[in-house]
């Protein structure tokens, strides 16, 4: 990496690359992600290296000086908004970042009764995200996807830590210091791999 992050600084190879400079130097420094996230054992550190990266990526994509709005999906834990089980997430980062902060919006997908497709082998699994003692979402929207709003003023969400995602309850805070919404989906079927 060092050699090609030389040669990238040579005058001649930047001028060859033009507008795409700048994809290359970003296509280069997560493959460098990559291979230092291989070498974690610790599935903690693991996932901060991982959001860091993850973070920094996103920084260096962004104009922190725009008022533009940016849309990401990122997986289930990505968007939390504050440490949890001692990982400091992409949504979190980002909220802590003077230009986002209290500007962050936080969508968690829980999934009842649905399938997914393992990785690589693509093969159909049950995916059950949804952690309830009563089934209250599925009561209310029935086979339906539902959008439920946390924040609302006196929404319980926003004064007490009301866990209903099957990831490991954090220590501290409400719901709505983790994430705004609940997107509940009974039912989904999984996706369709690109290739056979």
């Amino acid at each position: 990496f060092t050699t090609l992050e030389k040669t990238l600084g040579q005058d001649a190879v930047r001028a060859v690359l033009g507008s795409h400079l700048f994809e290359f130097e970003l296509i280069l420094a997560n493959l460098r992600n990559a291979l230092e996230l291989s070498g974690i054992q610790d599935q903690t550190l693991w996932n901060k290296a991982r959001d860091q990266a993850m973070y920094e990526n996103f920084l260096w994509q962004c104009d922190l000086a725009s008022t533009e709005k940016y849309f990401g999906q990122w997986g289930l834990g990505h968007v939390y908004q504050s440490e949890q089980w001692g990982v400091n997430w992409v949504a979190s980062l980002l909220n802590q970042e003077e230009a986002y902060s209290e500007k962050v919006l936080s969508i968690v997908l829980i999934y009842q009764d649905s399938h997914s497709l393992r990785n690589f082998s693509y093969e159909v699994v049950p995916l059950d995200t949804y952690s309830t003692r009563s089934n209250v979402f599925r009561e209310i929207g029935g086979d339906d996807p539902l959008l439920i709003k946390l924040d609302s003023p006196e929404s319980p969400f926003g004064e007490q830590l009301i866990w209903k995602t099957r990831d490991p309850k954090p220590w501290k805070g409400v719901t709505t210091d983790y994430y705004q919404y609940i997107l509940f989906v009974p039912n989904a079927e999984p996706s369709s791999p690109l290739v056979d």
